[in-house]
């Protein structure tokens, strides 16, 4: 599949740089007014400067989305394909006290975990583009300490090429790690949860609504929908 159609490409950018201006700093005070490290920029800078330059020079870059990625990229890319990545699946296993949800009503984020595989989609950013387009991931997925870069292998049928490709795994060190969580204990957070940038139903609801769309079937999510459906 080929990918965005940037025909209002100034509009787009000026909202994509007006949202990071507010929503990072925001997310990253909010952290902090709760207790929780914050990594410094120039670390931050540093870390992805250090994971590139074991990456191919001038090369296309792939990015493999399972969650809000997929319906909220911010990314300008060439293609998108169906791939499939083992040896990780989707699970909400990041406690969320802030963003979508509180510290009276604690919701959940979606990380990849160890073990099983997980369908999604990797976008093809363009070698001019990779400078640009990492820093805006990066400043995205790891202005907190839930995430880590990792290079990744998937499986892609519809590219005939070796890419190098890359995404954002649950750091298993941080505070907001949940080892251990029932699908029943999982449901009411998502069910009740609701924070400054909206409802943690919501942001199940558009990732579900994505994968369906792409004809993805991820069996944890669609019990846990038909367990929020229950009365």
């Amino acid at each position: 599949m080929t990918g965005m159609n940037y025909e209002h490409e100034n509009e787009w950018l000026a909202d994509r740089e007006s949202l990071f201006k507010s929503y990072v700093p925001e997310i990253r005070q909010m952290a902090r007014s709760q207790g929780d490290r914050v990594p410094e920029w120039s670390d931050l800078n540093d870390q992805r400067h250090r994971f590139m330059a074991d990456f191919p020079q001038d090369s296309d870059l792939l990015i493999f989305a399972y969650g809000s990625l997929l319906w909220n990229p911010l990314l300008r890319f060439s293609h998108q394909y169906h791939a499939i990545l083992p040896q990780y699946h989707r699970r909400f296993c990041l406690d969320m006290t802030f963003f979508r949800g509180s510290q009276e009503t604690p919701g959940l984020m979606m990380a990849l975990d160890n073990g099983g595989h997980c369908e999604g989609v990797c976008y093809r950013i363009p070698a001019a583009l990779v400078d640009e387009e990492l820093h805006i991931l990066w400043t995205r997925e790891c202005c907190l300490y839930g995430y880590t870069p990792t290079r990744i292998e998937p499986e892609i049928k519809a590219l005939d090429i070796s890419l190098p490709c890359l995404t954002f795994v649950v750091n298993h060190d941080s505070s907001r790690y949940i080892g251990e969580l029932s699908e029943q204990q999982t449901v009411e957070r998502i069910r009740t949860a609701v924070g400054q940038f909206g409802s943690n139903r919501e942001y199940f609801d558009n990732t579900l609504a994505h994968l369906r769309e792409m004809k993805i079937h991820d069996e944890e999510l669609e019990s846990l929908d038909q367990a929020l459906h229950c009365d």
